[in-house]
């Protein structure tokens, strides 16, 4: 198993204040302060205006990255296999609702049926008419490591053909948070397919990923973020 390996085809990323694929990608390899503005919200067109309407803050900081990257590779959007990771899933939307119950106000309809952890994926699914395989992963800090390791074993084991990694979170409320919580809010999309062990990848502009890379993310802890400047950039095709 160990000697098989994954490529990654292609990446992109959304956050307040990033609002384009290069302003993201720059932010990725020299990081600064980002201001997680809680208005914002990606504007997500490629998703019909009825169900962007509804779509939470993370949903879109997952669906405009994730069509974007199905664009760029020229693959439908209904016919790649998805994995969700997110550490914390809906956790502004939570924090909204906790406040109405305590303070004995009226819950909004929209805010529950938001407040799935993987809603994002719910919403994807629809917007892009995708029914193929769709799994979510939360692992605490490991979410993402664990995030690909799914999507490696799905590829490997020649259950999918490519993989849509869709990794995002919110900045925890104050509520929640905890030293080492994520201070951003960001969504990130990764393209994940087979390769032959064989492949020239100078040749390719893509990057191989073996078994002990997606070890190495899960020990490590890793964030999207903190992987992709790891490994990612150092691969100037992607």
């Amino acid at each position: 198993m160990s000697r098989r390996a994954i490529q990654l085809l292609d990446w992109t990323g959304r956050a307040a204040g990033l609002e384009d694929r290069q302003t993201f990608r720059n932010w990725v390899s020299e990081p600064y302060a980002v201001d997680c503005e809680p208005s914002y919200k990606p504007p997500c067109k490629a998703v019909q205006a009825r169900l962007r309407g509804k779509s939470s803050t993370l949903s879109r900081l997952v669906m405009e990255p994730f069509f974007e990257l199905t664009e760029r590779l020229n693959i439908p959007a209904s016919d790649v296999d998805m994995v969700f990771a997110s550490r914390f899933g809906e956790i502004q939307v939570l924090e909204t609702l906790f406040e109405s119950i305590f303070t004995k106000d009226t819950v909004s309809p929209l805010d529950f049926c938001n407040s799935v952890h993987h809603t994002a994926t719910g919403y994807a699914s629809i917007a892009s008419k995708n029914q193929q395989l769709s799994r979510t992963v939360s692992a605490n800090e490991q979410t993402f490591g664990a995030a690909l390791f799914e999507a490696y074993a799905l590829v490997v084991t020649g259950k999918s053909n490519t993989v849509m990694v869709l990794a995002a979170d919110e900045k925890v409320p104050e509520l929640f948070r905890q030293e080492g919580h994520c201070e951003c809010s960001f969504g990130v999309a990764l393209a994940i397919s087979a390769v032959d062990a064989c492949t020239a990848f100078e040749a390719t502009g893509r990057l191989r990923i073996s078994y002990d890379d997606v070890v190495q993310a899960y020990q490590r802890a890793e964030s999207p973020v903190d992987w992709l400047r790891r490994c990612a950039l150092k691969n100037e095709g992607l």
